[in-house]
């Protein structure tokens, strides 16, 4: 039977950079029986042109959310394929392993709808099923989420504020996360890794290929140069500062806001980027927030840790994530 691997994300552990590594080397993976398709990406890539863009398959998380929701449904390209387009392509694949990678099959379906989440499993029902998750301590993890919206122009909020709402949605408890995956498919089909350089000892690459069995061939794979650029604690702090002034008062898109700040502030050549970078540390703080404040939200998913450890990694000590240094 063929193996299906949907590697659902989570956001802000190198997706991006695992999914250019999946689309520079689509070629050597088909060769070893490994598909990685180009239905249900979000943008219609040609294989001609297949080194200048990055294969997702978000457009097959659009296709699930498009019926009842206007945002998804103008996300979603019907030109870049949906899920019976992509059994077409399986179908047509002589290979026995087939590979999809969208962080959004995580966040959207299981914070909008995760009855979607069955109706994967009805489209791949002729198929052996291995769901792979990466998971970032939490601590990191909304640092990472943060920083990504205000480079992206979308928030402008301190970060304590930002933390707050998006708990009460229910982020960062990866137990509750993974319960929908875990009632479709099965906590034996879940493949948890935690997203930490000391558990990840060869990298995210390697780690991953050795999820799907590939591993061996890591050595003839090319490796991507990074594709995200990380702000640091004080370009962000002024970053936020012009997205108030921007956004509310100047009514300046995020594209607008964007271009000026990958140019300038984010352009480690600009002078305004070490400018903003050497400001003492008595005027402009270099972390967003404390070891201790990391410490008391820890402890708040100190219990959903402890069971994805014991659960999906049958780890007795029930530690998922190393613990924070003071």
């Amino acid at each position: 039977m063929t193996t299906i691997y949907i590697h659902i994300g989570t956001h802000k552990t190198a997706t991006t950079s695992l999914q250019k590594f999946l689309t520079i080397n689509r070629e050597k993976l088909y060769k070893k029986g490994f598909l990685y398709p180009l239905s249900g990406s979000r943008k219609k890539i040609q294989e001609k042109k297949i080194n200048n863009g990055i294969i997702d398959h978000h457009n097959l998380v659009f296709d699930l959310l498009k019926e009842h929701n206007e945002n998804y449904r103008q996300k979603y390209n019907q030109r870049s394929g949906d899920w019976n387009s992509l059994l077409e392509e399986i179908a047509a694949f002589s290979g026995r392993n087939v590979i999809l990678s969208s962080e959004f099959l995580a966040t959207c379906l299981t914070y909008n709808d995760a009855s979607k989440i069955g109706k994967i499993k009805q489209y791949l029902k002729n198929y052996d099923v291995k769901i792979i998750v990466y998971l970032r301590r939490q601590d990191a993890y909304f640092l990472s989420i943060y920083s990504q919206a205000v480079k992206a122009a979308f928030e402008w909020d301190n970060i304590k504020n930002f933390i707050h709402r998006r708990k009460q949605l229910g982020w960062g408890d990866y137990y509750k996360l993974l319960e929908p995956w875990k009632n479709v498919f099965g906590a034996e089909n879940i493949i948890v890794r935690p997203f930490e350089k000391s558990q990840l000892i060869q990298g995210i690459y390697y780690d991953f290929l050795k999820c799907i069995q590939l591993n061996s061939v890591y050595e003839e794979l090319e490796i991507p140069q990074d594709v995200n650029v990380s702000p640091n604690a004080k370009q962000i702090q002024v970053i936020c500062l012009l997205n108030k002034l921007a956004r509310e008062l100047f009514k300046k898109t995020p594209q607008e806001c964007q271009k000026i700040y990958l140019h300038r502030l984010l352009n480690p050549s600009q002078k305004s980027s070490k400018i903003v970078s050497s400001i003492p540390n008595f005027i402009l703080q270099d972390q967003l927030i404390s070891a201790k404040e990391k410490i008391q939200l820890m402890q708040a998913f100190e219990d959903s840790n402890r069971r994805v450890a014991e659960e999906y990694l049958k780890r007795e000590n029930g530690q998922l994530f190393e613990s924070i240094k003071n």
